[in-house]
């Protein structure tokens, strides 16, 4: 899964999309711009995105729930976001929200389903093998997948007019799929 906020500050906006990719699966949710891309559904608010999204991962029932940097980005937004929205994060199989665990690195939880931030997997134990300078999820997916992100110009939300939604929804949709990519290809 993979999210886009209006802001980088944890919580300090809004969550704007939230894609997720597994075998069969891919959607991006968003409460902002309808699309006519078949993988694009449109909630009310925020509030109801982060609802879906829950819904969708207990529909789905993965085995393992993985992102890119998702400790220390993804999961921990979403629980701020869901915070103060009032709305219940339920990812746990008890229905209890994510907890996380404070140190050198920020680590998130769910009860009852294996989270794996694939950045910090790689980057403990593949990162000495790889030419890759940095471990951002381009580079990475570069030098192991042979593909890259795709291009996106991060500009005012306000700014973001027309065709530029579809192309935000599959940059969004494009780091789902390379983050489910890089999984199979090296977690076994």
């Amino acid at each position: 899964f993979d999210i886009e906020t209006s802001e980088l500050e944890i919580g300090g906006g809004e969550i704007l999309m939230i894609s997720l990719v597994g075998e069969n699966f891919k959607k991006v949710i968003t409460w902002k711009k309808d699309s006519k891309l078949g993988y694009v559904e449109k909630v009310e608010d925020e509030e109801e995105l982060i609802e879906k999204f829950v819904e969708y991962v207990k529909e789905y029932n993965p085995d393992v729930l993985t992102g890119y940097f998702s400790d220390g980005f993804d999961l921990a937004y979403l629980r701020a976001r869901a915070d103060k929205l009032r709305v219940k994060l339920g990812l746990g199989l008890d229905n209890s929200p994510p907890k996380f665990r404070r140190g050198a690195i920020m680590t998130g939880k769910i009860n009852g389903l294996v989270h794996i931030d694939l950045f910090r997997f790689i980057r403990i134990v593949y990162s000495q093998y790889m030419q890759s300078e940095t471990m951002g999820l381009s580079d990475v997916a570069q030098e192991l997948l042979g593909e890259k992100k795709d291009d996106w110009e991060f500009i005012s939300i306000d700014k973001i007019k027309g065709k530029k939604w579809d192309k935000f929804f599959k940059y969004n949709l494009k780091d789902s799929q390379l983050t489910y990519k890089l999984f199979e290809k090296i977690w076994p």
